[in-house]
Order: C-alpha cells, then structure tokens, then sequence
C-alpha cells in the first residue's frame, strides 16, 4: 500500500524544469539547461496579436462581409432546393395526370361498348378479368 501511494504521489508531483530556447549556428535547440552566453532567445507563450483599432476594424469589416456572403449562398440554396422540389411536384402531377388520362381512355362504359362493337371491338374485351365472361346460349 506504501509503494501505490509513493508511485501516485511520484505521478502527481509537477515536473520544474525549466526551458530554454538556444540558437547554435543555424540552428535551434531546446535544452532544460541554461543556453551558451549569447545563443539564448526569447520563449513566446502566445502568438502576438496586432490588436490595434485600425485592425480590429478591418477585421469587423471581413467579418460583416462573411456574412452578406454566407446568408446569400443560403437564400442561393435553399431557392435551388425550392425550384428542384416544385420540378419534382410537376413532374408527378403530370404523371398523374397521363396515368389517369390512359386509364380513362382504356375504360369502357356499356354505351360505348355497344358503339365500338359496331366497329369491330366488344365491350366484353374491355371488362375487368375479375367479371366473368357470359356464356353463350345454344
């Protein structure tokens, strides 16, 4: 139990060691010891921002223009989306509408039936399968 807790408290203990960034020759080194006198530079945290008001207003400006740019590809698609969706609506109806003027057409009342047997077609060839056929009388 002595050797869980020395290992846990070896883990958790912060490491001190110091960095140190030299430039040797052409070079750059980073060592956890003191650099050569004069070959030593300086470390940076963070990044160095220009944060000066001209630049924050340039970058305002972009910004503003992102977003005039974003919110027209938006209004862009979403009419694309719109026009493909009424194109598909129209091209459905309009296969309705066929569908519904061929099955007209193949339908048969018993009138027209009596007209077109005249000309050589029968209205019992135009019925439904599922009505029997009449049977002939001797």
């Amino acid at each position: 139990m002595k050797v869980l807790l020395t290992l846990l408290l070896l883990f958790c203990a912060p490491v001190w060691s110091a960095q140190y960034k030299c430039q040797i020759g052409n070079t750059i080194e980073y060592r956890d010891s003191p650099c050569p006198a004069g070959t030593e530079r300086a470390m940076q945290n963070k990044p160095q921002m220009d944060t000066s008001p001209a630049k924050r207003d340039e970058a305002l400006k972009r910004l503003e223009a992102d977003k005039q740019r974003a919110q027209t590809l938006e209004r862009a698609r979403l009419e694309k989306e719109a026009a493909e969706q009424k194109k598909a609506s129209d091209a459905e109806a309009s296969k309705k509408q066929q569908e519904a003027a061929q099955k007209k057409g193949s339908e048969v009342t018993p009138e027209e039936g009596a007209k077109q047997g005249a000309a050589g077609r029968t209205y019992q060839q135009e019925r439904s399968k599922a009505q029997p056929l009449p049977t002939p009388k001797k």
